[in-house]
């Protein structure tokens, strides 16, 4: 979630964020509309990085056997 010449865009994670956990959204959005006074967040636990980090791995081996089969893959970058 981002605004930009004060409207806001949502992704399709924030989304998904909304549909779990409709405090948890509008928590995101507080630090997007007012980051001052939005509450400090937690440090990313290990556990949590390493997940990150195997999502990552998964991601790229996704992509990578797409290619390998000869898929052609349109990659978006921003």
């Amino acid at each position: 979630m981002y605004k930009e010449a004060g409207k806001l865009f949502f992704s399709p994670t924030d989304l998904t964020t909304f549909v779990k956990s409709p405090f948890a959204s509008w928590m995101q959005r507080l630090e997007v509309e007012s980051p001052l006074s939005a509450p400090e967040k937690d440090p990313e636990s290990e556990m949590t990085k390493s997940l990150s980090q195997k999502r990552y791995e998964h991601e790229q081996n996704l992509l990578d056997d797409l290619i390998n089969q000869g898929l052609h893959v349109e990659e978006i970058t921003d």
